[in-house]
């Protein structure tokens, strides 16, 4: 349900920085100067960050502005069914947007602000919200069987598996399991596995240099165009653009010039 906790604080290498669509759903608290963000659109118009806020998962790619001072930050990632748990509640609204944490579990906000903001270092201050996350999941709904079957391999196969095949096996109807799916996970099962497929590629250009027809074929699209097409669509670039692009180190992100 949760991925990764992680805490920053300092200065950032780069001031902009492009994410793009990864299958995760991401919790900020911020413990210092705000970051802002932007999404589609020229020229990009930047937004300051909620001091808690919740990203649900994208289909497209947005830049955040770090603070041009030094700052800390926490941040919590979460599997969609994760999401789900934590706020108790159909997710998908939250898909392409970033909500107030307050708006979504009014107090319970405050309770892990104030917990983490309690805590005298980094590691304490994870410690903490993994207590607050650890017990606001073990009160959340179940999520149904099928969604999370459906879901676990669509995220074994990085969705290279027929979604059709999948849903067979479960005896829902087209309409019910996307319903069910797109309300506990977020995206319909089609595009969460657009969305795996996608960033298995970025994974493929980051850590290889094999040709981009041979990514495309690894990563389960029908030939380069289409790998070319999905570029366009989710990453506002090329293959051949991103590989030349500066990254973050560890990370598929791209260090941007800003605007």
């Amino acid at each position: 349900m949760v991925q990764k906790l992680w805490h920053f604080d300092g200065l950032t290498t780069h001031r902009y920085e492009r994410a793009f669509p990864n299958g995760i759903a991401e919790l900020i608290v911020h413990l210092g100067e705000r970051f802002h963000e932007a999404r589609g659109g020229e020229p990009a118009r930047f937004d300051r960050c909620p001091p808690l806020c919740l990203s649900g998962l994208q289909t497209g790619p947005f830049v955040v502005a770090s603070p041009p001072r030094s700052t800390a930050i926490l941040g919590i990632r979460f599997t969609p069914l994760g999401i789900y748990r934590l706020l108790g509640q159909p997710v998908h609204p939250l898909a392409n947007q970033t909500a107030d944490l307050t708006d979504l579990v009014g107090p319970l906000a405050a309770e892990l602000e104030d917990c983490v903001k309690g805590a005298p270092d980094g590691p304490a201050r994870v410690r903490a919200a993994a207590g607050w996350v650890a017990a606001r999941i073990a009160r959340g709904p179940e999520p149904d069987p099928a969604v999370v079957w459906v879901a676990s391999e669509l995220e074994r196969t990085s969705g290279r598996v027929r979604v059709a095949a999948l849903r067979g096996q479960t005896g829902f109807s087209r309409s019910r399991l996307a319903t069910a799916f797109r309300e506990q996970v977020g995206l319909t099962p089609k595009v969460y596995a657009r969305v795996l497929r996608f960033h298995q590629a970025l994974g493929i250009l980051t850590e290889s240099d094999r040709p981009v027809a041979e990514v495309a074929a690894k990563a389960g699209y029908y030939d380069q165009p289409h790998l070319n097409g999905e570029f366009r669509e989710l990453a506002g670039l090329s293959p051949s653009e991103f590989r030349a692009a500066t990254r973050y180190l560890g990370s598929v992100n791209l260090a941007e010039s800003g605007p």
